[in-house]
């Protein structure tokens, strides 16, 4: 609402709402954001992978059009910092493109959020958290436990 976009969903009275595909596709939505709210590199490998495989997508018509774009995880994960100056620029040429140049950058947006999800080693970095390690290797653990002991 604060976008002024229409979420297809939005009478459904719940903060967080599964939904299937199929559902989905009778309210035929002009554009799909995609966003991940926790381990971004597990969510956007994830989504490729079903708009990929799940033949449903390619009937939907923001998948014909080209209007499905991936959210940045910094502007629009689940945190107690949100961005709303910062997603609310990212949003307006997706939802409102004025212009080719509008459209090109939504899509390099997008495409910079898939890489930026890629490169977070998000879920490295939990599994790391919940064994009490650093994420990275044990060597590198081993030397940085070596020079605070120093």
């Amino acid at each position: 609402a604060l976008a002024g976009a229409e979420n297809v969903y939005e009478d459904q009275g719940q903060e967080f709402l599964t939904v299937n595909t199929e559902d989905m596709k009778t309210k035929e939505p002009d554009i799909i954001l995609r966003a991940a709210h926790a381990l971004p590199d597990q969510v956007v490998e994830m989504f490729n992978e079903d708009f990929k495989t799940n033949d449903i997508w390619k009937h939907f018509d923001a998948v014909k059009n080209g209007r499905v774009y991936d959210l940045t995880y910094e502007n629009f994960g689940m945190s107690a910092t949100f961005r709303y100056p910062k997603a609310l620029d990212e949003l307006q040429p997706i939802l409102y493109p004025e212009s080719d140049e509008d459209l090109e950058k939504a899509k390099k947006n997008s495409e910079n959020a898939q890489k930026n999800a890629e490169k977070s080693n998000a879920t490295q970095n939990e599994d790391a958290q919940k064994s009490g390690t650093s994420g990275k290797t044990a060597a590198e653990d081993s030397q940085k436990t070596t020079e605070k002991e120093r």
